[in-house]
């Protein structure tokens, strides 16, 4: 399986092998719909992120923010270590990552005698937002939201 960037709000999306559902080899159609198209803010690879939180009492919301970039982990949906992150920016200019993902992700919730998987929000700094997007976009998007000096 290959990793899964998505940048901006105009990547175009093509279904791979791994979308597949495993029973029946039928495609999903949250992904069949979105074939050829772009990708809406706040979907990855067909999966809706729909998330608010209040945190310090400033509510980080992915329906009224502006997707930066995202990142999909190698392993399968399956898989504890599969995870799901964006990059969001808040009206007001503040960063933060929400997603989703296994047992053994950033996004682990705790249950009795161990982890889950889980969803989640967490503000970020713009140090650590420049951080994922270096990671995880292209350059123009890099440019568009963080300032970028000549070396």
């Amino acid at each position: 399986m290959l990793q899964h960037f998505v940048c901006g709000q105009s990547q175009t999306h093509f279904p791979t092998s791994h979308e597949i559902l495993k029973n029946g080899n039928e495609i999903n159609e949250q992904r069949a719909s979105a074939r050829g198209g772009a990708v809406p803010a706040g979907q990855v690879k067909g999966i809706e992120m729909n998330i608010s939180k209040i945190i310090d009492g400033l509510r980080y919301n992915t329906a009224t923010a502006e997707e930066i970039c995202s990142f999909e982990s190698e392993s399968g949906r399956g898989d504890f270590r599969h995870e799901v992150t964006t990059l969001y920016r808040t009206p007001r200019g503040r960063f933060f990552l929400a997603g989703r993902g296994g047992a053994m992700t950033r996004w682990a919730q705790p249950v009795q005698g161990g982890q889950s998987d889980g969803e989640g929000l967490h503000p970020v700094g713009t140090a650590q937002a420049r951080n994922f997007a270096e990671q995880h976009a292209d350059e123009d998007t890099i440019a568009r939201f963080f300032v970028v000096e000549e070396a």
